[in-house]
This record gives structure tokens, C-alpha cells and sequence, in this order.
């Protein structure tokens, strides 16, 4: 997703190729269900908006999308949790609470 924010991709473009990855993963792969990570709002721009809601609308029209966490939000505004060097990244501690929230998301479904 942080990428379709960056290239300003619409809305419709990434829920068609989010929807495609998954019907790929699940015939190939057999999962379940897809889980989705919150973006960052990293660009600080109206796509931002677009990719989160696509993220939202794809987890309420589609049962096999299951949303883990939102925690991303409250990362991108504390500099702990985000790269210094490499700006649209998380750091470390960023990557570990992300990776913990999702788990908690996981267990619930």
C-alpha cells in the first residue's frame, strides 16, 4: 500500500490488484483469508486517503480480507518508530509493534 501512495494510485487500481494477489494466494496457496496491515500516512497527501479507504472498503466488501491493525497510524507521528534513513520506513521498534499488533489481529479472527 505504501507504494500505491507514493505512485498516487487510485483507489480502484489497488483494490483490483489486491484483490487479484489474493484470488492468486488463495487458488495457489489455499489460504483463508488475507490479512491487511494499515498504511502510514507517509506521503501526507490526499493518497494516503485513498489507499486506507480502498484497504477499508476491500475488508467490508470482500469476507476473505480481515483488516489486523491500524497501529500504523499512531507510529508515523513518533520518530522512534520510523527509519531515519530510509524516510517511508519503520524502524525496528516500528517493525516489532507492527508485527506484534498483527499478531494480536490474527488470533482474533
Amino acid at each position: 500500500g505504501e507504494s500505491d501512495q507514493v505512485e498516487k494510485n487510485s483507489e480502484e487500481y489497488y483494490i483490483e490488484k489486491i484483490t487479484n494477489l489474493k484470488n492468486a494466494l488463495k487458488y495457489e496457496v489455499g489460504i483463508d483469508k488475507f490479512g491487511i496491515i494499515r498504511v502510514g500516512r507517509f506521503t501526507k497527501t490526499e493518497n494516503d486517503d485513498k489507499i486506507i479507504n480502498a484497504q477499508y472498503n476491500v475488508c467490508k466488501t470482500d469476507p476473505d480480507f480481515v483488516m489486523l491493525t491500524e497501529i500504523t497510524e499512531s507510529l508515523c507521528q513518533d520518530p522512534e518508530f520510523l527509519n531515519h534513513d530510509f524516510k517511508g520506513h519503520y524502524s525496528e521498534k516500528g517493525y516489532a509493534a507492527i508485527g506484534t499488533a498483527a499478531a494480536k489481529g490474527l488470533k482474533n479472527i
